[in-house]
């Protein structure tokens, strides 16, 4: 049982305390070496993966980016390239998925829709259910919704939240819209298999006020 400052109680099975995690720092002699930390103890780097000693580079969860394996995985291929000289992309701008493996899934990229208020980004907002996609009818997934924020000026996908069966692989859709920059009329005249579940993709987009054939 856990009692709220209102008095409110809330029931429950399971508690899961997350406190965080410190970065293995501290006996690696950077001070030595003239790399840099951030008072938490992540090694501070630039752009391009370059730390306060000339010549030293760092990625992965050290740096303080967000702990996933595929962001790490992302810092690898990036700072390949740089050293490579075939790409002059850094990391900043990266849009980067996440999903909690929950039943159903949590899933989301970019902006969320209080993001961009925030930000006095204008934007529409359009939502989908799950129990209204064929197939999760079918295999009796309903639970769930899809929801994607969008800006009708510079007609681009700002972002994308799912709660809903394999919404962790249905992500991915929109993870690759937002990376090209590309206008979700890709969706929109796209073929979607029926019955699928990423049907409901295209139909939450269809319900965004340029695309709207209601």
């Amino acid at each position: 049982m856990l009692r709220l400052s209102s008095g409110k109680e809330i029931a429950g099975s399971h508690l899961l305390v997350a406190t965080g995690r410190r970065p293995n720092t501290d006996d690696l002699g950077c001070d030595q070496g003239g790399i840099r930390l951030d008072e938490r103890g992540f090694i501070l780097i630039d752009d391009y993966y370059r730390t306060s000693a000339p010549g030293t580079y760092a990625v992965g969860d050290a740096t303080g980016e967000p702990q996933f394996t595929h962001v790490a995985w992302d810092d690898h291929r990036i700072l390949f390239d740089l050293l490579l000289g075939r790409s002059k992309r850094g990391r900043s701008g990266r849009a980067i998925p996440y999903t909690v493996f929950t039943d159903p899934q949590v899933a989301g990229v970019a902006l969320t829709e209080r993001d961009a208020r925030e930000r006095g980004m204008e934007c529409e907002v359009a939502t989908y259910p799950y129990a209204q996609i064929a197939r999760a009818v079918e295999v009796d997934e309903r639970a769930g919704l899809i929801k994607v924020v969008f800006d009708p000026k510079a007609e681009r996908i700002l972002g994308a939240s799912m709660v809903g069966a394999e919404a962790g692989e249905l992500i991915h859709i929109f993870v690759t819209l937002i990376e090209a920059n590309a206008s979700p009329r890709a969706i929109v005249d796209a073929r979607y298999v029926h019955p699928t579940l990423a049907e409901g993709v295209q139909s939450a987009v269809l319900k965004l006020k340029r695309f709207s054939i209601d």
